[in-house]
C-alpha cells in the first residue's frame, strides 16, 4: 500500500508546519519496543498524528500512525531515502493515546497553521498590539 507522508483533514480549512523536542531521547521508540510493536532491527522515522472530531466535554485522543523503518540507525535511513528518493517496506503501527499519554512524548511541541491557500509558511510579518 502506498501512502504520502503529509497532514490533512476532512475539509483542509487550514495547513501549516509542525516541530517538536522530545521529552527524552527516542522515548516513543522506547514506547514500541516495549509493547513488541518494534524490534531492535528498527527505527521509528515518523509520526502522523490526527486529534479527530473533537467535541466540548468529551476526551482529547490523538491517533498515532508510528512509520517504522527496516534500518537500525538515522544514517541507514538517510541512504535508503538517497537511494530510492522513497521509504519503501515501511511498517504502520497505530496507537490511540489521551492528551497527557501523547504530551508527555515531547517536551516541546509547536505547531503553525494558516488559512489553506495563503502561503504563509516561513513568511515574515510585522505586528503592532491591539487597541
Amino acid at each position: 500500500m502506498s501512502s504520502r507522508f503529509n497532514a490533512f483533514t476532512k475539509y483542509g480549512d487550514w495547513e501549516g508546519d509542525a516541530a517538536a523536542d522530545n521529552s527524552h531521547p527516542l522515548k516513543f521508540a522506547e514506547r514500541l519496543r516495549s509493547e513488541g510493536k518494534m524490534t531492535d532491527d528498527e527505527m521509528l522515522i515518523g509520526l502522523q498524528i490526527d486529534m479527530g472530531e473533537h467535541f466540548k466535554g468529551r476526551p482529547i485522543e490523538f491517533y498515532v500512525k508510528a512509520i517504522i523503518a527496516p534500518v537500525k540507525d538515522f544514517e541507514g535511513a538517510k541512504e535508503r531515502m538517497a537511494s530510492s528518493g522513497l521509504m519503501e517496506n515501511v511498517r504502520v503501527v497505530e496507537e490511540t493515546l489521551n492528551a497527557d499519554d501523547f504530551l508527555d512524548h515531547f517536551k516541546r511541541l509547536a505547531v503553525t497553521l494558516t488559512l489553506s491557500g495563503l502561503d504563509l509558511l516561513g513568511k515574515e510579518y510585522t505586528s503592532s498590539p491591539f487597541g
